[in-house]
């Protein structure tokens, strides 16, 4: 019998978007889509109410708007004096790859607070679509 997968919903089932799935195999960890769920993100911020660029990640993680995995996000964005217990509070394995499904918000919104180390893998349309966004700002 073959390698069983396991598949863990880490945001975006009661909502439209904010799609974050673990589909875990023998191999490791793969994520499908990392997105902003704008429903939840609303509950906390608004228009003029964002979280603190100083914080890095932290404010999205103590709001539980990021999930708690090790060795996801980029190293810069943990403050060590706010959050020095950031590695012993995660939880799970470092993802092997990002698949993103495509270039909407919802599914690939929180793709740049990842490692860069962590290879994002998608089709070349969305690639395309996702520079054109990151150039026109």
């Amino acid at each position: 019998m073959g390698a069983r997968a396991s598949i863990t919903v880490l945001d975006g089932h009661d909502s439209v978007g904010g799609t974050k799935i673990v589909v875990e195999s023998g191999a490791g960890p793969v994520l499908l889509d990392f997105g902003t769920n704008y429903r939840r993100h609303a509950e906390f911020f608004e228009e003029y109410l964002h979280p603190r660029p100083a914080r890095g990640v932290t404010d999205l993680l103590e709001l539980g708007l990021l999930p708690r995995r090790r060795g996801l996000y980029r190293a810069e964005l943990f403050p060590s004096a706010d959050y020095p217990d950031a590695d012993r509070s995660f939880e799970g394995e470092r993802p092997l790859a990002v698949l993103l499904s495509h270039a909407h918000l919802d599914h690939c919104g929180a793709v740049a607070y990842l490692d860069p180390t962590i290879p994002v893998v998608t089709s070349p349309v969305t690639l395309a679509l996702l520079r054109a966004v990151q150039e026109t700002g």
